[in-house]
């Protein structure tokens, strides 16, 4: 239940304020025993955070419209985005990962040392280029170990550098 106290000009005028008229919303929230009593903190340990990403906005970002006109975005969970959306991603990227959520649970397996290598240095944020020498060679050990690394050193820095791009998208 909330209520709405709304003072008049004048009052706040002579406490110094501005014209017009000052609205303050107070909220009288009783205390619920059922929610209390019955609510476990522990679920929420399984609720995943998620990272929207805009994938299309309609006027385009930048562009001057006046106040009021209606904007449109499309979103998408980071996680549902399959690596072929993307038509710089290396092929074999592309072939071992239907969809970003599948790399990073595959980055996340506790049971395997060189996934959670990798996915400390990309937890750094920057891009796979920017890494430090330790960094990049813990991510170019990931791409080799899941047979991403290809034919030459070329495809495999360009393994690497896409699954650092669609890890920190």
């Amino acid at each position: 239940m909330a209520r709405i106290i709304t003072k008049s000009a004048a009052s706040a005028q002579a406490r110094g304020g501005a014209r017009g008229t000052v609205g303050t919303v107070v909220a009288d929230i009783p205390v619920n025993p059922a929610f209390t009593t019955n609510f476990n903190p522990g679920a929420l340990n399984v609720i995943r955070p998620t990272k929207i990403v805009i994938v299309n906005q309609d006027p385009a970002p930048g562009d001057f419209v006046p106040a009021g006109t209606q904007v449109t975005v499309t979103v998408v969970e980071k996680g549902l985005i399959p690596p072929r959306s993307f038509s710089v991603i290396s092929q074999a990227v592309v072939d071992k990962y239907p969809t970003i959520s599948a790399l990073e649970e595959d980055l996340s397996k506790a049971n395997d040392p060189v996934a959670l290598g990798a996915k400390n240095a990309l937890n750094k944020g920057v891009p796979f280029n920017q890494l430090s020498e330790a960094d990049k060679s813990a991510v170019s050990a990931y791409v080799a170990n899941r047979g991403l690394a290809g034919a030459t050193p070329a495809n495999a820095a360009k393994s690497a550098s896409d699954i650092a791009f669609l890890f920190q998208l």
